[in-house]
């Protein structure tokens, strides 16, 4: 167990000296503000899973790009799919905890904006 967890921290470690972390954060940040942005386009009303499969491409691109290492290499294409496909994953988890903590913050976020009751 110890073993393990010294082997997460080294990674972690790791990935943070080399800007690895950074080129992660911000596909999920392009990702996750890509996504939302189309969600309020008129052209997308409500398909939740063609949304969700452009965070893919949003996530996989952007993290691929930024990578510090410009080699291609299996973990350098496999972080970017990671990052793609778990962008969804990652705000559903945040705006849950949010929406938990301040239950008002749902209906000001919601790309479903409406006015409140008066």
């Amino acid at each position: 167990m110890n073993e393990t967890l010294n082997n997460i921290l080294t990674a972690i470690d790791t990935a943070l000296q080399h800007g690895a972390a950074l080129s992660i954060i911000l596909g999920l940040i392009v990702s996750i503000c890509g996504t939302q942005y189309v969600k309020r386009l008129d052209a997308f009303p409500s398909k939740r899973w063609p949304i969700r499969a452009l965070a893919l491409p949003l996530g996989f691109l952007t993290t691929f790009f930024t990578w510090p290492i410009h080699e291609l290499n299996a973990v350098r294409f496999f972080l970017a799919l990671a990052v793609g496909l778990s962008a969804p994953l990652v705000y559903q988890g945040v705006t849950l905890l949010l929406y938990w903590k301040w239950p008002q913050l749902e209906q000001r976020l919601s790309a479903e904006y409406s006015e409140p009751p008066k």
